[in-house]
């Protein structure tokens, strides 16, 4: 009985190594087979790109695109290299990954399908959306204080909401922000790029100001100037150093989720310890706005070609700006009133 176990357990271990062994050669030659495809779409990838140069984009002899630069020509071009390689490679056999559809990225970017001269229309048509979202709420973020105004009447003179300057700037800032983001999307070149990290990183660092203005209700000018500095002073030098010193796109995202962090610690801690009457604004806005950035991190290639993780994570956010805009025209009635009461 004992001899018939043991050798029960022998086969059982000759069986799950034979198994390991060819998990392992598989994987071999999935490996090899993957480090031939890299090599393939690098060498398409290079020899596409020398192609590029401003007498090969036939797009730029239309009177639309006549006083475009260079750059925005050989953007095109090269973007056009990416499809070329993306398509040679799926002609091929290639997966690249076992997981995605035989795309791959080029200097961070999918392979999209265009309409027109447009890289990334569903990121750029979100992006405008945002921008118009934002200057609509503007107004009618005005209008509603101004409504607020005249139905507290004297109780609004002894109570006067010294925040409402703020509100009005991040809509107008963050307005400007999603039309340099949809600038970038129509088209991809170093000045473009830049035009949407850094306008993205200053609008969050001024959003981080405000909140601390808020959160420790600094009504003294200079307090808040001095503090404005400090944070003007802070971006300025990033934009230093990812101009002259290196362009890390990991590097700014991880500073960019670091500030969304400590404004969601900030924000929904204080409105629970003040019991804000709409703080279940900020409970619902914070948490979403993190797992929608977390799609920035589980990338995936673009679906049918149009929607990215990116461009859904846009979707996202402008239903978010009407939740934000609930919390602000309601902070100006409990301003209010917290300094009736307190009077």
């Amino acid at each position: 009985m004992k001899l018939k176990i043991i050798l029960i357990f022998f086969l059982f271990l000759i069986f799950c190594l034979n198994v390991f062994c060819q998990s392992k050669g598989n994987q071999f030659e999935l490996d090899k087979k993957l480090e031939n495809e890299k090599k393939f779409i690098k060498f398409c990838w290079e020899n596409e790109w020398r192609k590029c140069n401003y007498s090969n984009c036939n797009f730029i002899s239309t009177p639309f695109f006549l006083g475009l630069k260079e750059g925005v020509c050989i953007a095109d071009c090269q973007h056009n290299s990416i499809s070329i390689c993306s398509k040679r490679n799926i002609a091929r056999g290639g997966l690249l990954n076992p997981e995605l559809d035989g795309s791959m990225k080029f200097k961070g970017r999918w392979p999209f399908k265009r309409i027109l001269f447009i890289t990334e229309i569903a990121s750029t048509f979100f992006s405008i959306l945002g921008a118009i979202t934002h200057c609509f709420l503007f107004f009618k973020f005005r209008k509603a204080y101004i409504q607020i105004k005249t139905s507290f009447g004297n109780l609004y003179t002894n109570g006067k909401y010294p925040f409402f300057w703020m509100w009005k700037m991040i809509h107008f800032v963050w307005a400007i922000t999603f039309l340099l983001a949809a600038i970038f999307h129509i088209v991809d070149t170093p000045l473009t790029e830049k035009g949407d990290y850094f306008s993205a990183f200053a609008a969050m660092h001024i959003f981080c100001w405000l909140t601390l203005i808020r959160i420790f209700n600094i009504t003294c000018l200079k307090k808040q100037f001095l503090l404005g500095f400090i944070f003007g002073f802070w971006c300025l030098s990033h934009f230093r150093y990812m101009t002259f010193v290196k362009f890390d796109y990991g590097y700014n995202q991880e500073l960019l989720a670091i500030a969304v962090a400590l404004q969601a610690i900030g924000w929904i801690s204080w409105c629970a310890y003040i019991k804000h009457p709409k703080r279940w604004a900020l409970f619902i806005l914070f948490p979403v706005v993190g797992l929608c950035s977390s799609l920035e991190i589980f990338d995936f290639p673009p679906i049918w070609g149009y929607f990215d993780a990116h461009a859904i994570w846009h979707f996202v956010l402008i239903p978010m700006f009407f939740v934000w805009h609930i919390f602000a025209k309601e902070d100006i009635i409990f301003y209010i009133q917290s300094k009736h009461k307190a009077a």
